[in-house]
């Protein structure tokens, strides 16, 4: 038998019509941090891929538990439904196209005045482009986290719980 993918669509339809700031309120007196913390690290969204990776792999979004925000709680919530509207500069992709019509995509590492340096999931080592070879540099609009992610959320409580834990970490 072909196995469904999951998709919580009717959560994300309520999630979508609820006013942020209410969505933030009902988060920080429902949720649990301690649940939270088990759906950041183990449920099918997969925010530890690239918010906590493993040691040693390339992290692809800003680490949650050193982010010192000033982001409200409601933009925080914005920022999980809406993933392409608050960008943060340091993980926006960029595709460098080369002089001879290459197309390189990833996250700026550095960039100097000779050379611009990515880093992406496909290749282990960040990519050096020196600018003598560069001929166009452009940030994506899309971020890298994907739209829809509350869909592989089971419930309004597990969304309750990983917002609580989100905005908890940024007190510790």
């Amino acid at each position: 038998s072909a196995e469904t993918l999951f998709s919580n669509d009717a959560l994300e339809k309520e999630l979508l019509a609820t006013p942020l700031a209410e969505l933030a309120r009902v988060a920080l007196a429902k949720g649990s941090a301690r649940r939270g913390k088990t759906v950041f690290l183990k449920s099918a969204a997969a925010c530890a891929t690239c918010h906590l990776p493993p040691a040693g792999s390339v992290r692809l979004a800003p680490n949650l538990e050193t982010l010192k925000t000033s982001l409200t709680p409601e933009q925080l919530v914005e920022s999980v439904l809406y993933p392409s509207k608050r960008i943060d500069k340091d993980y926006a992709q960029v595709t460098v196209i080369t002089a001879d019509g290459k197309q390189q995509t990833g996250i700026r590492i550095s960039e100097t005045a000779e050379e611009i340096v990515l880093r992406n999931l496909a290749q282990a080592e960040p990519l050096t482009i020196r600018k003598d070879d560069v001929d166009e540099i452009f940030e994506s609009p899309v971020s890298l986290m994907p739209e829809h992610l509350v869909r592989q959320l089971k419930s309004r409580r597990e969304f309750n719980d990983l917002i609580r834990y989100v905005l908890e970490l940024r007190k510790q």
